[in-house]
């Protein structure tokens, strides 16, 4: 069930979605009513996918996580506590308008993700599929500056149509690449 939400330029009036949010070849899914973080329950359907597909034939795995929006959490404090995600302070920024609390949340859930990465890239290679697989990583928009984020230098955040909300970091990756960068003389970091 969705939280209450506005509507950009109607902040007079709450709206609340209700329904599943989880769907799985065209039925709601169990795992509506599990306890998992999406996180992780995304990482393990993709490394099921993994190992389930024909790796004879070409395929494609989109893997959209709703990590890092709202709500603020993460599925395991570990993620916040066992990092250097422990280590953010607002001491030097008291005067920002970024929310420091958040942003060790923050912080948390993009480990989660990119742990969730990983486990998705170590089945691929235990696959043997790793080297003919590209991957690219990118965001949808810029952060939210209360929940954390910091989109310095750029103007503006999400919801906004300064480049702080629109333009995003993004990076492709897989032994594909590595081999294709290798083969025109150039080399893979």
């Amino acid at each position: 069930v969705s939280q209450p939400i506005y509507v950009r330029g109607n902040m007079d009036e709450d709206i609340v979605y209700s329904g599943y949010n989880l769907f799985e070849d065209g039925t709601v899914s169990s795992d509506n009513y599990g306890k998992t973080h999406s996180t992780h329950l995304y990482s393990a359907k993709a490394v099921d996918y993994v190992n389930a597909f024909d790796s004879e034939k070409p395929w494609f795995l989109y893997l959209a996580y709703q990590a890092v929006h709202d709500p603020m959490e993460v599925g395991n404090e570990d993620y916040i506590t066992g990092t250097s995600c422990s280590e953010i302070s607002s001491v030097g920024h008291e005067n920002s308008e970024t929310d420091y609390d958040n942003r060790k949340i923050l912080c948390g859930m993009m480990a989660e993700v990119d742990d969730g990465l990983k486990s998705v890239v170590l089945a691929l290679k235990s696959k043997g599929v790793y080297d003919n697989t590209a991957i690219v990583v990118f965001s949808d928009n810029g952060g939210i500056v209360i929940h954390g984020s910091i989109n310095r230098p750029l103007r503006g955040e999400k919801a906004d149509y300064w480049e702080g909300g629109v333009r995003v970091p993004g990076f492709a990756a897989g032994g594909y690449l590595a081999r294709a960068l290798e083969r025109n003389g150039q080399t893979a970091y």
